[in-house]
Parts: C-alpha cells; structure tokens; sequence
C-alpha cells in the first residue's frame, strides 16, 4: 500500500507544478506534498517502527496523504491546453 500511495503522491506533486495557481498555493501544496512524502520514505524504509507509534498513527496518516491526493486531482484547475 505504501509504494502505491508514494506513487499516487509523486502524481499528485506532478498536477500541483503543473496547475495554474499561485506561488504561495504552489508552495503551500508542494511543502505539504514533501512532507507526506517524507513520512512515507520513513515508512518505507523502517525508521517509523509502528510498534512504537500511537495506535493508527500510520493507518491516519496513510488515510490523510490518500484525501491529500484525492483533492488535489479534483480540486486543482487544469492546465490550460
């Protein structure tokens, strides 16, 4: 689940440079963007230890940075052509 949430993430950063917003939104976006990606290279590499985590720490972040992408591709405006 982790490698396809960071590869839905790595798309979702792909629409945010892309998207016809603002730089501070832009910045915003991607500042939140690499932290969830942050997490999930802890994640994915071991150096979060779920054993040692509050209870659903992981599952609600993994939740969050889903609802992230999720209103990245249906709230962002597209790319004028």
């Amino acid at each position: 689940m982790t490698q396809d949430l960071s590869n839905e993430l790595d798309q979702c950063m792909g629409l945010i440079s892309a998207a016809p917003i603002s730089d501070e939104t832009r910045t915003y976006l991607t500042t939140q963007s690499m932290i969830y990606a942050q997490f999930l290279s802890d994640l994915e590499a071991g150096r979060l230890n779920p054993a040692h985590a509050e209870p659903d720490t992981i599952s609600t972040m993994q939740e969050l940075i889903g609802v992230f992408c999720s209103q990245v591709r249906d709230l962002l405006p597209a790319k004028a052509a």
